[in-house]
C-alpha cells in the first residue's frame, strides 16, 4: 500500500455481519472466536475506504501486530476523544476494547452522536485448552453514543484536521480499484497505489488538501456495492465535483450536507436481501463452526462432563396440543415477551432438564394415541360429509340433463312425434329431421333409476264434470 494511502486504507473482509445497535462482549467474543475460520475458508478480503458507516455497522478486519497502538486508519468521521481501551477476561482469553465515544462527520452532523468500539484477542490463559488468539483480526462496530454533545462546541485536534483534509484530497482523486484476495495467500496479495494521475501530485504541496469538499466523502458507496456495510450514501458524480469547485486554497471543512439515503438502501430489496444470497456451502460452514464452538466449550470447561445438564429445551406443546404434553414436559417460557405495564422481569437462570419417568412416557404415548383416534374419526366425518355432498351435487346433475333430454324427447303413442317443449311448426312434409328419437318415458326411467325415486304425472287442472266440453277434431 502506498505511504500516502495507509492512514487511510482498511484491509476488510467481505464476510457480512448483521446490524447490531448494541453488541456486548460476549457476542463480539464469539466473532472473534470464529474470524480466524472467516478470513481462511470464508470470505476474501480487499483493501479499501470507509466513509462514516451508519450505526449498527460492524465487520471483521486485519491490522498488522506491530500497528497495534498507531491510530486506526481514518474512516470519515471526526473523533474530539481519545480513544480508550479495555480489557475483559472471558472464558480464558483476554478481550480489548478500544472505544471513541464523541464522533461525527464535520459539515454534515449537528451532534457528536456516534461511537465506535473495536474489538481483538491480546492473550490467552495456558491453562485453557482453546486455540490461540489472533491479535491481528479486529471486530470493528460503531454504533450511537450514550451522551450526544453540539458539534460546534467540539475541538477537534489538528491532528485530526490534517487526516481529514488528507482523505478528502486522496478520495477526490478517483475511485480504487477492487482487489479481493485471501489473507493467508501473501503471494497474491495486490498493490495498492494512488488512483489515476495522483502519483504525480505529492499531498505535500500547498493546497493540494483544500482542494475537495466533504461531499468527495460519501464517493465510495458505488465503490465496493458487494461489501457488508451497505449504509453508505452518495454517488461517484458528487465525489469528483470538488475538483472544479473554488480555489485550491479554499478552507478545508467547508463543505455541502449530503442526504442521508441510508433508510432507502436498507429498504431496497430489489436484489434480494441477506438471505437471498446465503449458499449452501455458507450455511453448512456455519453450522460446523457453531457445532466446534459448542464442543470446545464442552471440553473447555473445567466442569466434569457428567456434571453438564442440558437445560429444559421447553419442548411442551402450547394451543390445541397443550393436553398432550400438560403435566408431562414443560412448555417454552414467554418471559421474554415486553409487556408494557410492567417492569422488565429479570433473566430467569435455565432449569435443568430431568428424565421422564416410565410412566409419564406411558401416559404421553396414550395420550397421542387417543390423539391420533379422535383425528382419524374426524377425518372419516368429513369424508362422509363430503360423499353426502357429492351425491347431491350428482343428483341435481343428473335433474339439469334430463331437463334439457325433455325438451327434445317425443312423446310415445302418438300419431306425430313431435317435442313436448318445441315452440317451433312441424316440418311440412311431415319428417322432422332433426327431431330425437328419445322418448320422454326413456328419460322418466334414467332418472328414476339415478335417483331411487319414482316420477308420477301431474296435471294441474283436472276435470271433475264434462259439462258443455267439445272434444277437438283433427281436420
Amino acid at each position: 500500500v502506498a505511504a500516502q494511502l495507509q492512514p487511510h486504507m482498511h484491509l476488510i473482509s467481505h464476510h457480512r455481519f448483521p446490524l447490531l445497535a448494541q453488541l456486548p462482549v460476549e457476542q463480539a467474543y464469539r466473532y472473534l472466536l470464529d474470524a480466524p475460520s472467516i478470513v481462511k475458508q470464508v470470505a476474501p478480503m480487499s483493501w479499501t475506504y470507509t466513509t462514516a458507516p451508519s450505526d449498527g455497522t460492524m465487520w471483521l478486519e486485519w491490522i498488522p501486530v506491530e500497528k497495534t497502538d498507531q491510530p486506526f486508519p481514518s474512516d470519515g468521521y471526526a473523533w474530539a476523544d481519545p480513544e480508550a481501551t479495555y480489557r475483559h477476561e472471558l472464558n480464558g482469553y483476554t478481550v480489548e476494547m478500544r472505544v471513541h465515544t464523541m464522533g461525527f462527520r464535520p459539515g454534515v452532523d449537528q451532534m457528536a452522536s456516534h461511537a465506535r468500539t473495536r474489538y481483538h484477542f491480546v492473550a490467552k490463559n495456558p491453562s485453557v485448552n482453546a486455540p490461540p488468539p489472533d491479535s491481528a483480526l479486529w471486530l470493528v462496530h460503531y454504533h450511537q453514543a450514550e451522551r450526544m454533545l453540539p458539534a460546534n462546541q467540539l475541538q477537534i485536534a489538528p491532528q485530526v484536521q490534517q487526516i481529514l483534509a488528507q482523505r478528502r484530497w486522496l478520495e477526490s482523486l478517483g475511485r480504487l480499484e477492487l482487489k479481493e484476495f485471501m489473507l493467508h495467500d501473501r503471494n497474491n496479495w495486490p498493490t495498492v497505489n494512488l488512483p489515476g494521475a495522483a502519483q504525480m501530485q505529492q499531498p505535500g504541496q500547498p493546497g493540494a488538501y483544500g482542494a475537495s469538499s466533504m461531499a468527495a466523502m460519501q464517493m465510495n458507496q458505488n465503490r465496493y456495492p458487494q461489501q457488508h456495510y451497505p449504509q453508505q450514501s452518495g454517488n461517484p458524480r458528487e465525489a469528483k465535483k470538488p475538483r472544479l469547485e473554488g480555489p485550491r486554497g479554499s478552507i478545508p471543512g467547508a463543505s455541502e450536507a449530503v442526504p442521508d439515503a441510508t433508510l432507502e438502501l436498507e429498504e431496497d430489496t430489489s436484489l434480494g436481501d441477506f438471505f437471498d444470497h446465503l449458499t449452501q456451502r455458507d450455511i453448512s460452514v456455519a453450522r460446523y463452526m457453531q457445532h466446534h464452538r459448542w464442543m470446545e466449550e464442552v471440553f473447555s470447561s473445567p466442569y466434569s462432563s457428567y456434571s453438564i445438564v442440558p437445560t429444559d429445551l421447553g419442548l411442551g406443546l402450547m394451543g390445541e396440543l397443550k393436553g398432550l404434553t400438560e403435566g408431562i414436559l414443560e412448555p417454552p417460557s414467554l418471559d421474554f415477551v415486553d409487556r408494557p405495564d410492567t417492569k422488565p422481569l429479570k433473566a430467569k437462570e435455565a432449569q435443568p432438564f430431568t428424565n421422564l419417568k416410565q410412566e409419564q412416557v406411558e401416559e404421553f404415548g396414550k395420550r397421542v394415541e387417543k390423539h391420533l383416534e379422535e383425528g382419524r374419526a374426524e377425518i372419516e366425518r368429513m369424508k362422509a360429509e363430503h360423499a353426502a355432498k357429492m351425491q347431491d351435487w350428482k343428483k341435481v346433475k343428473a335433474l339439469t340433463q334430463a331437463e334439457k333430454r325433455l325438451k327434445y324427447a317425443t312423446l310415445q303413442d302418438t300419431e306425430d312425434e313431435v317435442a313436448v317443449f318445441r315452440l317451433e311448426e312441424p316440418a311440412t312434409n311431415g319428417q322432422n329431421e332433426g327431431a330425437s328419437k328419445e322418448h320422454v318415458d326413456d328419460v322418466v326411467k334414467d332418472v328414476e333409476s339415478a335417483l331411487k325415486v319414482k316420477v308420477t304425472a301431474h296435471d294441474d287442472a283436472t276435470r271433475i264434470a264434462r259439462g258443455g266440453f267439445k272434444e277437438r277434431k283433427e281436420p
